[in-house]
């Protein structure tokens, strides 16, 4: 398999990975030309690097991925955009925990109840007194730094969850 060794500078780490390009653009063109209709995800972050970060790794992989620092503060707009996922940074901005009312809102609100959220987080003891509400609603969390081949399954796995109706 061919491909490309990519180096990204993002907040002081170093991340190597490998985009197989010829394999991951025959994916991502079937997904957009053919019968599929491609998964929309929505990155909320504060950190520009990593936004690009999320679309580098997303991409290839056939989502259309649309990123944000801002103005999704709303639940009403991220209903409007419609995803199909959000990724969802624990630390909007410089305040501690500022995503938590906006998750709970999420999964208050009827029409994004069912929305699956990867929340993620660079100090898993922020999220740990809201480790049973997370278990409840079912919303994924995955630390920073993160393997890039764990947030693609994950992304892949809650997407599966959504579209596999239960019984």
């Amino acid at each position: 398999m061919c491909g490309i060794f990519e180096v990204i500078q993002c907040n002081e780490m170093v991340l190597f990975f490998l985009l197989a390009h010829s394999r991951q653009k025959d994916r991502h063109r079937r997904c957009v030309r053919g019968d599929i209709m491609t998964p929309r995800l929505l990155v909320l972050d504060n950190e520009r690097d990593l936004l690009y970060l999320y679309q580098l790794i997303l991409e290839p992989e056939g989502y259309d991925v649309h990123v944000a620092a801002s103005g999704f503060e709303q639940v009403t707009t991220i209903e409007h955009f419609q995803p199909d996922l959000l990724i969802l940074d624990h630390h909007l901005s410089r305040r501690r925990d500022d995503a938590e009312p906006l998750l709970r809102q999420l999964k208050a609100y009827p029409p994004t109840l069912a929305l699956p959220v990867i929340l993620c987080t660079a100090d898993p003891y922020a999220i740990s007194d809201q480790e049973d509400f997370l278990r409840a609603h079912h919303v994924g969390v995955i630390p920073k730094p993160f393997a890039i081949a764990t947030l693609v399954q994950l992304v892949s796995q809650m997407l599966q969850k959504m579209a596999t109706p239960t019984t």
